[in-house]
């Protein structure tokens, strides 16, 4: 007794979804194209470095830059960012589902602007001139996210943690700052 065509074909459409599942989960395996379905490889994203654009006595506004290489034949524009951001062990920032693209078969740099108010990481405005006067001049900072990514029915996550040191106001800075704020001086 032989197998019929109807098992056949079940057996056929079973090995065929089990290889198929078995390459959706190695997500390392060169996109190619099954018809109307693609594997998906994982995108690489890694922390570059950190820009700070502007230093006042009030903040700064620091550039997050990151590189992200995306493997895959099409562009994914629906990569969404979760970050915390920590200075001096405080967190002071978050940004959650921040929608970020990446472009088809090549390198991206992906760049988060955040802007660190200086009273959410000093108690006071004597506390931070305190602190630059005594000679200190820059502060921890810890930033720590998560790229989500989801692409055709495959998500991944690509966790990001990175340490530095922000940055404090010049003594001409907080001068600059008093002579503002208080103009008869």
């Amino acid at each position: 007794m032989g197998y019929n065509r109807g098992m056949k074909r079940i057996f056929f459409w079973a090995a065929f979804s089990a290889m198929l599942v078995m390459a959706i989960f190695a997500g390392e395996a060169e996109a190619f194209d099954l018809g109307f379905l693609h594997i998906v490889k994982k995108p690489k994203i890694a922390f570059d470095r950190a820009e700070v654009k502007s230093v006042s006595a009030d903040g700064a506004v620091v550039e997050f830059v990151f590189k992200a290489d995306n493997p895959n034949s099409f562009g994914v524009d629906h990569v969404l960012l979760d970050y915390d951001l920590s200075v001096d062990g405080q967190k002071v920032l978050s940004g959650r589902d921040v929608k970020i693209p990446l472009k088809a078969k090549g390198a991206t740099e992906v760049r988060q602007t955040v802007e660190i108010k200086f009273d959410k990481v000093f108690a006071s405005a004597l506390d931070l001139a305190r602190a630059v006067l005594e000679g200190k001049k820059s502060v921890p900072y810890a930033f720590e996210g998560v790229f989500k990514l989801d692409v055709f029915w495959i998500s991944f996550t690509i966790p990001i943690k990175e340490n530095g040191d922000l940055p404090l106001p010049t003594v001409e800075d907080l001068g600059k700052a008093i002579k503002k704020a208080l103009p008869f001086f």
